[in-house]
């Protein structure tokens, strides 16, 4: 689930569903489904989350940091149980993603949240 403050302050989810787009370190986009339940909390899911999660080998105790930048557009960095930034190669990455990875680091302004993966449901998480 979402941060329910960042969902209140940074989300306008219209209906029960929205498209959101998930970059993570190597540059590969995941469109991925906001899904709001009855009780007003937000998670993602559908397959494309659940391709995120087997592609990136998510295990409990990893977590993910999510640098939010308008629109339903995030950047996602995954990191293991040891807070080292995990940098799973899915499919075709681009050529300069791993000397962009070096060059970039996690200083922002921009609205953030972290979630750590305490139990894995690969439906919804």
């Amino acid at each position: 689930k979402l941060p329910p403050a960042f969902v209140l302050n940074h989300l306008k989810i219209n209906g029960s569903t929205e498209r959101a787009t998930v970059e993570d370190h190597s540059g590969k986009l995941w469109h991925m489904d906001l899904v709001k339940t009855i009780n007003g909390s937000v998670s993602l899911s559908g397959k494309s989350w659940m391709e995120f999660v087997m592609g990136h080998r998510l295990e409990i105790g990893d977590f993910l940091v999510f640098q939010y930048y308008g629109n339903f557009n995030f950047m996602a960095r995954v990191f293991d149980h040891s807070n080292c930034e995990k940098k799973v190669y899915v499919g075709e990455a681009s050529r300069n993603a791993k000397s962009r990875d070096a060059a970039n680091s996690f200083k922002t302004r921009k609205p953030s949240f972290m979630k750590k993966i305490r139990g894995l449901k690969h439906e919804v998480l």
